[in-house]
């Protein structure tokens, strides 16, 4: 019987530690996912921002609407 509960046991502790990695790889999986997408938040807000600094300097409005 304590055979048995040892290698019950060792499993547990071996399954324990598996999951421990797992949770690990997937925190850095999102920490990295989160950069990435911030990223490209601010990417976008660049380029948001040149656009409207173009619009400013010349204005499309109109120009291609009926004369």
């Amino acid at each position: 019987m304590e055979a048995r509960l040892a290698h019950l046991e060792g499993a547990y502790d071996r399954v324990s530690e598996r999951l421990n990695s797992i949770d690990q790889r997937l925190n850095g999986i999102d920490q990295r996912m989160e950069q990435r997408f911030a990223a490209v938040d601010q990417r976008f807000a660049t380029m948001e921002q040149r656009f409207t600094a173009l619009e400013q300097k010349m204005p499309l409005a109109g120009r291609f609407g009926p004369h």
